[in-house]
């Protein structure tokens, strides 16, 4: 619990939040590669081909993501964690389905909406839980939580 008050006892700098959200980035850049393709127009596999290795590089991307919203939350930047990390997930992730190159059609929006719908729900539910939990640690109280403790609202 100590941990945690001195983590949250200072506000993190811009520059630490666009550190952290580019550890994030080029760990997506490195696991997930920049060719998307999973077939090409000859039916040859792609570089996406392997479902199963790209499923667990992705959950570590997730992983690390959420790490870094914790943190940037616990920090007093969950807002600024939710653009620059989901953010640049979206931008990165959406520019590589679109130009995957695939034998059939394509249905990289669909993908890329189930993405900002699913996960933007998780990552926001990450950063204002990390958000939540420094202003416990910190015993600071929003005035409607004050005032509803002293019975003046309601």
């Amino acid at each position: 619990m100590d941990l945690l008050r001195a983590i949250s006892r200072r506000r993190a700098s811009i520059v630490e939040c666009l550190v952290v959200a580019a550890i994030v980035l080029v760990t997506w850049r490195v696991l997930l590669g920049w060719d998307w393709t999973t077939f090409d127009d000859a039916g040859r596999p792609g570089p996406w081909a392997d479902t199963a290795a790209n499923i667990r590089h992705a959950s570590v991307v997730g992983l690390i993501a959420i790490v870094a919203l914790v943190w940037l939350g616990l920090r007093g930047r969950a807002i600024i964690a939710l653009v620059l990390v989901f953010g640049g997930l979206v931008v990165l992730s959406g520019s590589r389905m679109a130009a995957a190159r695939e034998a059939d059609a394509s249905f990289w929006p669909i993908g890329l909406g189930i993405f900002i719908v699913f996960g933007g729900a998780g990552a926001l539910l990450v950063a204002w839980l990390a958000a939540f939990a420094r202003r416990r640690l910190r015993g600071e109280r929003s005035d409607d939580l004050a005032a509803l403790g002293r019975g003046q609202v309601g």
